[in-house]
């Protein structure tokens, strides 16, 4: 993986100026006849170009000795602690690597050395199987790179780790202000049989601020050029703050009522069909969460996936799943969901990438206002250009859902849930490969059943990876 180590001398951040005082170096192999030659002596800045050579040429005991000669000389130099981790780390000599990368790291002068150390540092940890360590390196290193095409090479090194590294860690976490927080509906008053009913404030919409987080961590247990699979554990959770209206709307309402947290375990499977990108896919997994700090559910689910290429732009998903739910506030609720879902991706040239999802589902339950069938569309739209800095992605779904006759009414219930979003991520101010997005969403449910019309606008502000 030499890219990474860089070549010709520039990225190992060399002394510009020559040095005036002269060096003995022994025992120095011959470039041209591989025996010992008499000892010879090297300005510092022709000694490092030299070990720049015989790294190169595959020679690191050669440059190792190169270097620990110009740090006897002067323990201060930052190159030659470069090139000393280099040359450990080909010889095997990983912690020593480490150190002599980290000691490069604190010598440090400005962004371009503080860059080469970094990914010297990268690499040692990557070569000693510390491959997660290394990514983090590396995302600090492209926080730092000099030029464009540095940091181009930077990433290509970054995805090269990260495809080899079978522990994969996502992080995500973000704020939220929102218009309907608890799926409030939009009135005060219902109307049953000619008579009206005044709903409580907490049956209401009430507005306040979302804290949001999960932890996703994967572990790739089998991989060959046919198939993949990993195991995985997920926690996330959501927690609100009740907004001054909320709260006198609502007096004994806590946003608290409304966190919702959940735990997860799951086994992920990939396996090529046939020649191509062409493959299926499978996930088994198990959860548990909770609703206002008491159990919710129990359930565990079964996704099976196949992905086809139409064409070079053109991609297709056929899935289907089934989940069997344990309510542990209520048994009647369980319920078992079926669903089908078909999804074209398609890019589209200079505006970007589409998409199109279809979905068909049944959820059986006991209870009348679970049970439902459930029919629905969505729309995608990835910008190819940036707005104002800013790569935009767009999206739209409608879904119907169909319900049998509820409680205290005549009509079989029908809702229609209209969804529409806008998200920005702003590469430009990553920290670490880390960039913020700002989403803006708006929902609205419509139903012939009052307790369930409803509307929410939320804005919000997540970490995400850009790379």
């Amino acid at each position: 993986m030499w890219a990474m180590r860089c070549g010709a001398g520039r990225r190992l951040g060399l002394v510009q100026q020559p040095l005036r005082a002269a060096l003995l170096v022994l025992g120095l192999t011959s470039v041209a006849g591989g025996a010992l030659a008499d000892p010879v002596r090297l300005p510092p800045d022709q000694a490092q170009m030299e070990a720049i050579r015989q790294l190169e040429a595959g020679r690191p005991e050669i440059a190792q000795g190169l270097a620990k000669a110009l740090l006897q000389r002067d323990p201060n130099t930052f190159s030659a602690h470069l090139l000393l981790s280099y040359a450990a780390r080909d010889l095997g000599q990983f912690t020593d690597a480490r150190l002599a990368a980290r000691r490069a790291l604190a010598l440090a002068d400005g962004d371009a050395q503080r860059h080469d150390a970094m990914l010297a540092l990268a690499q040692a940890q990557a070569s000693a199987g510390r491959r997660t360590i290394a990514q983090l390196w590396l995302r600090r290193a492209i926080d730092v790179a000099p030029d464009p095409a540095t940091r181009a090479r930077d990433l290509r090194d970054f995805r090269y780790v990260r495809a080899r590294n079978p522990w994969t860690f996502t992080l995500d976490a973000g704020l939220a202000s929102s218009s309907n927080i608890n799926g409030g509906t939009e009135t005060d008053t219902i109307w049953l049989y000619g008579l009206p009913f005044t709903l409580s404030g907490d049956a209401q919409a009430l507005s306040g601020q979302q804290t949001h987080g999960s932890l996703s961590v994967q572990r790739t247990v089998s991989e060959t050029d046919h198939h993949r699979v990993r195991l995985g554990f997920n926690l996330a959770g959501q927690d609100y703050r009740l907004s001054d209206a909320a709260k006198q709307l609502a007096p004994t309402a806590k946003g608290s009522d409304y966190a919702f947290w959940a735990v997860e375990t799951y086994v992920i499977g990939q396996m090529r069909a046939g020649r191509g990108r062409d493959e299926w896919d499978m996930r088994l997994l198990a959860g548990h969460n909770d609703y206002s700090g008491q159990p919710l559910s129990n359930y565990a689910s079964l996704a099976l996936g196949r992905s086809i290429g139409i064409d070079r732009r053109t991609r297709m998903h056929l899935g289907a799943s089934v989940e069997r739910q344990w309510r542990q506030d209520t048994a009647r609720k369980s319920a078992v969901l079926r669903f089908a879902d078909l999804e074209l991706q398609r890019g589209i040239g200079r505006i970007g990438s589409a998409s199109l999802g279809l979905r068909l589902g049944e959820v059986d339950s006991a209870s009348a206002d679970v049970a439902h069938i459930r029919k629905g569309i969505s729309l995608g739209l990835d910008l190819a250009r940036p707005v104002f800095g800013a790569e935009v992605s767009l999206n739209a779904s409608y879904e119907r859902r169909d319900y049998g006759l509820l409680a205290l009414s005549t009509d079989e219930r029908t809702d229609h849930r209209i969804t529409l979003g806008a998200d920005a991520l702003l590469r430009d101010h990553a920290v670490m490969g880390f960039a913020p997005e700002i989403g803006l969403g708006y929902t609205q449910n419509r139903s012939n059943w009052a307790l369930s019309d409803s509307h929410g606008l939320n804005l919000s502000m997540r970490i995400k990876s850009a790379f």
